[in-house]
């Protein structure tokens, strides 16, 4: 089956309003085309067990998830749980992505939508939005 590129990857529109629990069966980084640098830049790649649907972080993002599972290197990502949630993100001018550590439970409230990851402090249990 050949899939057109935008189809390989993950928008909130996909979940259909659902939270989807996933397990994360690889990571790449990958060169996407960043519209304010108007280049190529390394963006880190999740992919989950039995979809084939792709998504792809910016940094803020990935250090998030860093926060949240405790763990630097991404390698050691695969195997985590994760619930993918669509949400309005802060204005509520998009919706985004936001991914919570099943594994490690979620913190739902206890930091808003739209606080810099820099202002939060560091937990393992902490939201984070994923959205392009």
């Amino acid at each position: 089956m050949v899939y057109d590129y935008y189809d390989l990857y993950l928008k909130a529109e996909d979940l259909q309003g659902k939270t989807v629990n996933v397990k994360v069966s690889g990571v790449k980084i990958e060169p996407h085309y960043n519209k304010k640098l108007k280049q190529d830049d390394p963006c880190i790649v999740l992919s989950f067990e039995g979809k084939y649907r792709k998504l792809i972080l910016n940094r803020g993002q990935a250090d998030d998830i860093t926060r949240a599972l405790d763990e630097a290197d991404e390698k050691k990502w695969i195997g985590a749980e994760l619930s993918l949630s669509p949400v309005k993100s802060y204005g509520g001018n998009l919706t985004t992505i936001k991914v919570w550590s099943k594994t490690l439970g979620n913190a739902a409230g206890l930091f808003g939508l739209g606080t810099p990851a820099a202002t939060r402090p560091a937990a393992k249990n902490v939201p984070v939005e994923v959205g392009q």
